[in-house]
């Protein structure tokens, strides 16, 4: 069996379809923004059984490696290292053009870093996780952060809060709030953040894509699985009346977020 035929034949069998899962297989590309992947095949990729070093290029890994420790039990599709991509639009783009068909906008888990009221018993940061094509509601999200007295202050985090907190450049952030933790530094830190996850995010499918602490690295597992590893609080905090369409316009920014 040449490695052509297994290639070829591990293609057929998973292609993009959400029913067939490997672990640890990954969809490598050439198309990485220059970061020194020597002879990797263009898009369709060379199917590996681990991903491959991260580079000095792509940054700091250890939020990505903490991550992949986690999952380790699951089955993941890996693909990367490619292109950096701080949007939930470019991050649903480039799995798209480098061969995840079904990685719609909406199936992209958006993580973002929330900074709390004072005082708040969740602790300094918590971490919202949604289906990209929806925005979160501010006022549903701070009922669900305490009494207005310790929610009304409540904000987006800054990219240096979103760094201390996750390691991760916006854009990069995984929704795990567990593998994060909170710098002793502020007020209640120390623990790992507590993570309230949309139920738009099982609505939008069976499968979720998200950055794993590089913009240049994506990972794809099953909604069941990623809500047996991290265990969130499920709620609903979007704006149900406003829906950006599943594959808009490239331009620019995550609708109505600071955070991609």
């Amino acid at each position: 069996c040449t490695m052509n035929t297994l290639i070829s034949s591990a293609r057929r069998c998973f292609g993009h379809n959400s029913e067939y899962r490997f672990t640890g297989l990954m969809n490598m590309t050439a198309d990485t923004n220059n970061l020194g992947n020597g002879g990797m095949q263009k898009e369709g990729g060379t199917i590996l059984p681990t991903p491959p070093a991260v580079s000095a290029e792509e940054g700091d890994d250890r939020t990505y490696q903490r991550v992949l420790h986690k999952l380790r039990h699951y089955d993941l599709l890996h693909l990367g290292p490619h292109a950096p991509s701080r949007t939930s639009e470019e991050s649903a783009a480039t799995r798209r053009r480098l061969g995840w068909a079904g990685a719609t906008l909406a199936s992209g888990a958006k993580a973002m870093v929330i900074k709390n009221g004072r005082g708040n018993a969740d602790g300094p940061f918590v971490l919202a996780v949604l289906a990209a094509d929806g925005r979160l509601d501010w006022k549903r999200m701070k009922k669900l952060l305490g009494p207005k007295g310790r929610s009304k202050s409540a904000r987006m985090a800054t990219a240096e809060e979103v760094w201390d907190v996750t390691g991760c450049v916006p854009g990069a952030v995984p929704p795990f709030g567990s593998v994060c933790a909170v710098p002793p530094g502020y007020d209640g830190g120390g623990g790992a953040l507590r993570t309230f996850v949309d139920r738009s995010l099982q609505r939008q499918g069976d499968v979720i894509n998200f950055n794993c602490g590089l913009r240049t690295r994506s990972v794809q597992m099953a909604v069941s699985d990623y809500l047996d590893a991290e265990e969130p609080e499920l709620c609903d905090f979007i704006v149900e009346e406003e829906r950006v369409p599943s594959d808009p316009p490239a331009a620019g920014r995550s609708a109505g977020d600071s955070q991609p």
